[in-house]
């Protein structure tokens, strides 16, 4: 283990290193994540045979520890898959292999080599993207013409700037949901802006626990945060900022402070059409629509997702995209609602979903509940709606990392007053 420790537990590391590390986490985040590498056609065979290569490095240092959630969930997701296999008869095995390899080893395998550190790394790479992507956005909405230098540089990949609309650092899509009362929308490399808000919320909120206080990367994620004009964002925000001010004592600045800011919340949703949209409208049309309608839309998704467990509760539907449902006027189509990701694993692997969430978070919360809980449900606004949360590696270490570092921490322990207890025994 001799070699590793200096990026393992350590702090310092040579600036090769760094950016080597950097530019795994990347490639690992990427690859679920930014549309432009499966634009040409980078698939994520290359993270499978990364994934292999960094478990034998790991298992040859024999750092592979505390595994057995992690083999209860592969596990658990094969069922899952002979399940969807045995009801649609699809389901490419392959497909399930490479799921296993790309999202639910790779984090393990990460979080066994880099630790803490991991996630050190993860925030400067999410502070890194948030940047780039504001410097240009920004540019792209004072001077909309840099949209169609943006679209050139698309065009010299070989692709079609009119339909693969995402550069490697910022998104060039100008219209539907992409568009806040006339401007852009801040997606950064990602598939949509609520997605690039949910990467950037696990970075904001694993920041609070390596930095006490409030210094640039923080206000870089939340500048970026709110470039997006992402409604559950902004809802984590709120709550993540609350825990913050909660997590003390309350004394009457505090107060102040968050009465002013429940009450910008409030009229923001009151005289924004864009949020009334987004919330009151479309909730209550959302909710009359019958299941046999087109899937659009969170709340619609959600009722359809409530479906699908109602139907299948033990196995869902759509774990790989073979035993997904494609045809949205089917009533089991959920699409990205709320809830989505409980339609895709069932009932069981929900809970456990909810429950590992809520572990990890506590631990970066350093188990202040207050905090715990702000940070918890602001985790949940965001992911409740995506399905990052079982096909990003990053996404799933943390996933797992609760109950990681505790053992990890007990053992640490357990050695440390071995060693005292020994010391004071031979004196």
């Amino acid at each position: 283990m001799g070699k590793i420790n200096y990026i393992s537990n350590n702090d310092s590391g040579n600036f090769k290193t760094n950016i080597f590390i950097v530019s795994l986490i990347y490639l690992a985040t990427a690859v679920q994540g930014v549309p432009f590498f499966y634009y040409l056609n980078m698939n994520t065979y290359y993270i499978f045979a990364l994934s292999v290569l960094l478990y034998l490095f790991a298992w040859q240092k024999a750092i592979i520890k505390y595994y057995k959630n992690y083999v209860f969930t592969i596990l658990y997701l094969l069922v899952i898959y002979i399940g969807q296999l045995a009801l649609f008869q699809a389901g490419n095995p392959l497909k399930f292999v490479r799921l296993i390899f790309t999202d639910i080893i790779l984090g393990y395998i990460l979080l066994n080599i880099f630790k803490k550190r991991f996630f050190k790394y993860y925030i400067d790479l999410m502070v890194g993207l948030a940047a780039i992507s504001l410097i240009l956005w920004s540019l792209a909405v004072i001077f909309p013409s840099v949209i169609t230098f943006y679209r050139s540089i698309i065009a010299r990949f070989g692709l079609d700037p009119s339909t693969k609309d995402h550069m490697i650092f910022i998104s060039t899509r100008m219209g539907g949901n992409s568009l806040f009362m006339g401007v852009i929308r801040n997606a950064g490399a990602f598939s949509e802006p609520g997605s690039w808000g949910t990467y950037l919320m696990l970075a904001f909120v694993l920041n609070q626990y390596f930095e006490s206080r409030w210094r640039l990367k923080s206000s870089i994620l939340l500048i970026t945060m709110l470039s997006t004009f992402s409604t559950a964002t902004y809802v984590g925000i709120y709550l993540v900022l609350l825990g913050k001010y909660f997590k003390n004592k309350l004394n009457i600045k505090k107060l102040f402070i968050i009465i002013l800011f429940s009450f910008m919340i409030i009229y923001s949703f009151v005289n924004f059409d864009f949020l009334q949209n987004k919330i009151s409208v479309q909730l209550e049309d959302q909710l009359d629509k019958d299941l046999y309608e087109g899937t659009s839309g969170r709340f619609f998704g959600f009722r359809k997702s409530l479906n699908v467990l109602k139907s299948f509760p033990f196995t869902g539907i759509g774990l790989l995209y073979d035993t997904k449902i494609t045809d949205l006027y089917s009533e089991f189509a959920s699409g990205y609602g709320f809830g989505s990701i409980g339609s895709r694993i069932g009932i069981v692997g929900f809970f456990f979903w909810f429950l590992w969430i809520y572990k990890s978070t506590s631990y970066f919360s350093r188990r202040n509940k207050i905090l715990t809980i702000s940070n918890y449900l602001a985790l949940l606004a965001v992911f409740f709606g995506q399905s990052i949360p079982i096909t990003s590696a990053p996404v799933m270490a943390f996933l797992f990392s609760g109950w990681f570092f505790t053992n990890l921490d007990k053992r640490n322990n357990f050695k440390n007053r071995s060693v005292k207890g020994n010391f004071n025994k031979d004196k």
